[in-house]
């Protein structure tokens, strides 16, 4: 399946947006957790965490590209039917 330049252009924008928003939220809530008396979160909740933070920066891409897509496809309708056809 090939994606149109726009398209991938709102997914990458859209799943970097995810990650430079929930990263920072995921590793405070993980920083938080940890104590002064223990080492920090385990590395079980950092792969826990680091792979719902991927899925859902995918989840976002996909939804930006579904987003970019349906954009387009709206524009392409109402363009063609505002255009006055050639006469033969």
């Amino acid at each position: 399946m090939r994606f149109r330049r726009s398209t991938v252009i709102g997914m990458a924008t859209a799943a970097l947006l995810a990650l430079g928003v929930l990263g920072p939220i995921a590793f405070a809530v993980l920083s938080l957790r940890s104590t002064p008396e223990g080492g920090g979160a385990s590395a079980g909740a950092w792969i826990v965490v680091g792979s719902v933070l991927l899925l859902v920066a995918a989840a976002a891409g996909a939804a930006g590209g579904a987003a970019v897509a349906g954009a387009r496809w709206i524009a392409g309708r109402l363009g063609r039917g505002s255009r006055p056809r050639a006469q033969s």
